[in-house]
């Protein structure tokens, strides 16, 4: 009897060692698994942190006036972009990409058909219209835009005061292109013809885009890259000038299962210090997303802009929010009509 207890408690103790044993395996799993996770993370954040970081290193208030003539190219952006203080070089994921990273018509399913208003600031206003399709048999897409800004009529007067009134406008159209080129790679260019008017005295000229998106594969980590407006320039009468040539890069993160977008950018033209964006969206309700974002481009005002959007799935509303200090507010206004792929 005494040598069957022993034998049984035997038995009990190489099972228990057996048991520890299989523990002390899944805990060594389990924490190289953990360790394999937080090592990828931890790239992946510090890429994150150093592209969202850096525009800060040039966040310095700095005043100036812009030289280069049709300024109206700088910002023809839609109140989401607006509402992110233009921070969107590195998402380029709706119409606005046509004018800003045409390397993003690549990514846009389906069809849509954009408009916004612009109003504030004296009285001028900036309408657009825009138009994207995607290629359902290969991953490419096209856009154009229409971007038109008009001003109250102008009084003429002499030393007897008003003799009559004349108008002014600039308007730009933009055809764009936007193809894979690789699983993380997207490519994109864009022809834009433009024409200024003043009185009856008009000037016309043309220029180009070009601009990439890579997607990092880090957790939701974009990167963006776009050279704008790049052309001989304008002449106007008897002056000819360079345009608003402008360079944009930046970055975009995507976290809490896509519902939150982090996004920076940092953008030089010709006529312009370095310029540091950073923008915020938040899917906050199933069709409600909030914005906000904070640039150093406004001399006036505090840099600062607000916004919000309603998706019902086929329609899109935005609008935005700029305050610009004596000058008044900016507001932004938009509708998109969206023709999605059957699921």
């Amino acid at each position: 009897m005494k040598r069957k207890v022993r034998i049984q408690e035997s038995e009990f103790r190489s099972q228990n060692s057996g048991v520890r044993s299989q523990k002390s395996e899944v805990r060594n799993s389990v924490f190289c698994i953990l360790y394999s996770v937080f090592s990828v993370s931890s790239v992946s954040l510090w890429l994150t942190i150093t592209m969202l970081i850096l525009p800060f290193s040039v966040f310095a208030q700095s005043e100036y006036i812009a030289t280069s003539p049709l300024q109206f190219l700088k910002m023809g952006s839609g109140p989401r972009v607006e509402a992110m203080a233009g921070a969107y070089v590195g998402l380029a994921d709706d119409e606005n990409a046509v004018l800003l990273n045409p390397a993003g018509l690549a990514n846009i399913k389906g069809k849509r058909l954009g408009m916004f208003h612009r109003a504030g600031l004296v009285g001028i206003g900036l309408e657009s219209i825009s138009y994207t399709h995607h290629f359902e048999e290969s991953p490419a897409g096209l856009g154009a835009n229409l971007l038109f800004l008009h001003s109250p009529k102008i009084d003429r007067t002499n030393n007897l005061g008003k003799v009559d009134d004349f108008s002014c406008y600039d308007a730009a159209l933009t055809l764009g292109y936007g193809r894979e080129v690789s699983p993380d790679l997207l490519v994109g260019a864009s022809l834009r013809l433009i024409q200024e008017k003043l009185d009856d005295k008009t000037a016309n000229t043309a220029c180009f885009d070009v601009g990439l998106l890579f997607d990092t594969g880090y957790d939701g980590l974009n990167l963006g890259l776009a050279l704008s407006n790049i052309g001989k320039g304008v002449k106007f009468i008897s002056k000819e000038e360079d345009l608003p040539i402008t360079l944009r890069g930046g970055a975009s993160l995507k976290l809490l299962k896509d519902t939150l977008i982090i996004s920076s950018q940092i953008d030089k033209s010709i006529d312009s210090p370095v310029i540091a964006r950073l923008g915020v969206e938040h899917k906050v309700l199933e069709a409600v997303f909030l914005r906000a974002g904070y640039s150093n481009e406004k001399n006036i005002g505090s840099g600062i802009s607000l916004g919000m959007g309603i998706n019902l799935r086929n329609i899109l509303a935005d609008i935005s929010f700029s305050p610009y200090g004596d000058l008044g507010n900016v507001t932004n206004l938009s509708i998109c009509f969206a023709f999605l792929p059957e699921e």
